[in-house]
């Protein structure tokens, strides 16, 4: 039950985090606790039931509707329809606890925060740009059963225009509005906003370089008290829906390339926030540059980059993705404060990873990071010096006030802001030193060296191994300066700091008597004389020296510096609140605060007379009682937290281990599955072609057990006609064997015939020899007749001659 009321007092927290003082609707639910959380908190708060809700059967009284576990184990179609009344209803503001695991007896779906968001994204809403300050960037990474959702109405113009959601998705391939969009892509591009805002002191001039819809720039304006925040980007489209969607006073948007920014005057931006955009504008020195002209001394940039994220085919070496790269281009411009690694998952670099923002060394490469955000500051040390203006306190024309009158007191009035004030200087150390010392030795003005030397005495007071040598240097510096600082109010100011600070760090060297000599030092001087906060330091002193004359036996000395510390004290509250406060109308905040600690530290004064007598026989219950201050007791308070949440931490920490293993096996085994996956899949395809395959050769067979019965038939047939032709065949070799034997007897007679027909021809040629013979001789015969018959008439004529 305790447990229970814890969360639900968390939950009450969270909705004033995130929305403020106003009156509260809760959706009922059978949490008494709640609500009762709500009103101790003055918070005007009422209740209504989910019928009341559904049947529209209220009157709005309030823009603030929030809701605890009201909805777990309602079905989907009824918290669609729920929504959507809550939507025409005109409720602004939701902010709900749902959970985030299967609920209620016949529920089996799990509905993760997606699931959620995505529901009320349909009924017109969208993620409250203060969402990051109510949810932990890193948990979203386990949530697990339950969540908050804490979500503002969209603009009714823009729901018109943009009929509801489906219009911007139609164009979210150029430009998307991450208050409209659920998952890891969605947180991360989101919770750089939220740590912009953080940057931002109080009155800055902030300008949004790439604005896209301008969910950022609104996220920057309402977590912090800028004065102004300006979003610019490219494309007209773009402006008219953050114009539309984000406009708000403050708030301004424009149209206009981010190459040049001609329309701002020199020193006039406190804060540039440029988040993935130097990657892809044409010159990043150019625009580097562009971004040092108009930035204010102290003032910072803030940019992000997609780490090693782009074509690595690129030939353009201006193209920044990687930490060395980026500061190599910043470095000349600006002071590299300190460099931040973030992972969101989910996409093509580190898949698998979870929802990380952390700082790192400037000098890490950051090779685990999806983008790399850097923050630097213009530099303070100028020359020529730029006029001071004074954005982040009230201004006051009277010459009797001294506490924030930095451009009447120092030469270089922008050290307030880039040295001396805590949550607005310089972050690292090490660069805080570093242009502190360059402060000391430019700076001709002694309150400015002053407060520079001051940095650097807290700096070497924090070191783990504080020598002697180091003090001694520091004090052989500080010691002329301390002589020539006049009676001015702000030179009573630094007398009295940095003589504190040398008492301090005579103490950590074991140099009790040099302490106690600047613990004087400081006692002497008038605070008040600059302001009633100051003696903060002197009635510190007082106690200091109180507890040390304790501890060496003088009792009445110590008695007499607590006396002395409640009588300045005293005087401290009953001198004029001008440097403490300003005036009632426009209050210094940081004025009372201080006056508390002055009254903690007066307290323990009090608590130490009191208890003084019993110092000898009692000694543990005198410091115990010198200890009952607010600021003890919240010190004491914050160490037993501390060391409960060291506990905590160290069970977290085997719970993340163990957690952490778990993760490690369940990443092993998803990998497993997923190459199983892979494989089953590939399997699933090779079978998917192999039963192709298959099938085409079943019809391949089907055709050719066609072809075959076509085949079988023609072979029937045929085998028919052949048998015919067999028959045929048998009775015509039956006719050829008789007519082989015919022929065999016909060549037999032929034998005969021939073997006459040799005879004859024999005898033919013998004949034939005999008449050629028988020729041969008539011829001879005739030839001899013819020249006898011839002789004959020749022997005739010459006889009748």
């Amino acid at each position: 039950m305790a447990d229970r009321n814890d969360r639900s007092l968390k939950f009450v927290h969270d909705v004033l985090v995130a929305c403020g003082a106003q009156p509260v609707l809760e959706i009922a639910t059978a949490a008494p606790e709640l609500l009762n959380g709500f009103r101790s908190q003055s918070i005007i708060a009422n209740a209504m039931t989910l019928d009341e809700l559904e049947r529209a059967d209220v009157i709005r009284h309030t823009d603030l509707a929030v809701a605890y576990h009201t909805f777990d184990t309602l079905d989907a179609a009824r918290i669609e329809r729920i929504f959507a009344t809550l939507a025409d209803l005109g409720f602004r503001y939701l902010v709900f606890q749902v959970a985030l695991e299967a609920c209620g007896p016949d529920s089996t779906e799990a509905r993760p925060r997606n699931w959620w968001e995505n529901a009320l994204f349909r009924a017109g809403f969208r993620k409250h740009p203060r969402s990051y300050r109510v949810l932990s960037y890193s948990d979203l990474e386990w949530e697990t059963e339950s969540g908050t959702l804490v979500m503002e109405k969209v603009p009714e113009p823009s729901l018109t225009a943009y009929l509801s959601i489906t219009r911007l998705m139609d164009e979210r391939a150029l430009y998307v509005d991450m208050a409209r969009e659920t998952g890891r892509h969605s947180d991360g591009h989101m919770v750089r906003y939220d740590h912009a805002a953080a940057l931002v002191r109080p009155g800055d001039m902030v300008v949004d370089a790439a604005c896209g819809l301008g969910y950022g720039s609104a996220m920057i304006a309402a977590c912090s008290s800028a004065s102004r925040v300006v979003g610019v980007d490219v494309s007209a489209s773009a402006i008219d829906y953050a114009n539309l969607n984000y406009g708000a006073p403050g708030i301004e948007f424009r149209a206009g390339s981010v190459d040049s920014f001609a329309w701002l005057e020199d020193a006039s931006v406190d804060l540039f926030v440029s988040f993935e955009t130097l990657e892809h504008v044409s010159s990043p020195r150019a625009f580097l540059k562009e971004v040092a002209r108009v930035l204010k001394p102290t003032g910072r940039l803030l940019l992000s980059i997609s780490n090693l994220s782009a074509d690595e085919t690129s030939q353009d070496s201006d193209h920044l993705h990687d930490l060395s790269t980026l500061i190599a281009e910043v470095s000349p411009l600006l002071i590299v404060e300190c460099a931040f690694g973030q992972t969101a998952g989910g996409g093509r670099k580190f898949p698998e990873a979870a929802r990380r923002f952390w700082k790192s060394e400037v000098s890490s490469p950051l090779s685990d990071a999806e983008w790399i955000i850097l923050t630097a500051m213009k530099s303070h040390v100028d020359e020529p010096p730029i006029p001071y203006r004074e954005t982040s306190f009230p201004i006051f024309d009277d010459p009797n006030f001294h506490v924030t009158a930095f451009d009447r007191d120092y030469a270089n009035p922008w050290i307030y802001k880039g040295l001396i004030s805590i949550p607005w200087r310089l972050q690292d150390p090490n660069v805080r030193n570093l242009y502190a010392r360059q402060t000391a030795e430019k700076n001709e003005s002694d309150i400015d060296r002053a407060a520079a030397l001051t940095v650097i005495g807290y700096s070497l007071l924090a070191l783990e191994d504080l020598s002697p040598q180091a003090v001694d240097d520091f004090k052989r510096e500080v010691q002329p300066l301390l002589i020539k600082l006049d009676e001015r109010p702000i030179c009573i100011r630094w007398k009295i700091s940095l003589n504190f600070l040398l008492s301090q760090m005579c103490m950590m060297i074991g140099r009790t008597n040099d302490a106690v000599a600047h613990y004087h030092a400081c006692i002497e001087i008038d605070s008040n004389i600059f302001s009633p906060i100051l003696a903060i330091k002197t009635v510190e002193a007082c106690y200091n020296l109180g507890l040390i004359a304790l501890q060496q036996g003088t009792m009445r000395d110590a008695g007499n510096y607590w006396k002395r510390g409640i009588k300045l004290c005293r005087e401290a509250l009953n001198h004029d609140w001008l440097n403490v406060i300003g005036s009632s109308e426009t209050p210094l905040t940081f004025g009372l605060p201080e006056l508390s600690l002055l009254l903690d530290l007066a307290s323990r004064c009090a608590f130490a007379l009191d208890a003084l007598p019993w110092h000898v026989t009692r000694p543990g219950y005198v410091y115990t009682q010198m200890s009952l201050d607010w600021t003890s007791v919240r010190r004491h308070q914050a160490l037993a937290h501390e060391m409960d949440n060291k506990k905590t931490a160290v069970r977290l920490t085997e719970a993340s281990r163990e957690r952490q293993e778990l993760f490690d096996i369940a990443e092993e085994r998803l990998t497993e599955m997923q190459r199983l996956a892979r494989e089953h899949r590939e399997l699933f395809e090779v079978a998917e072609e192999r039963l192709l395959e298959m099938h085409r050769l079943s019809r391949e067979r089907q055709e050719l057990f066609d072809v075959a019965e076509e085949r079988l038939a023609q072979t029937h047939r045929l085998s028919r006609e052949r048998q015919e032709l067999y028959d045929v065949a048998e009775g015509r070799l039956a006719e050829v064997h008789r007519l082989a034997r015919e022929r065999q007897e016909f060549f037999d007679v032929a034998e005969e015939r021939l073997a006459e027909t040799h005879r004859l021809s024999r005898e033919r040629q013998e004949l034939y020899d005999l008449l050629k013979d028988a020729l041969q001789r008539f011829i001879v015969l005739r030839v001899s007749v013819k020249s006898f018959s011839m002789l004959q008439r020749n022997g005739w004529r010459k006889r009748i001659v």
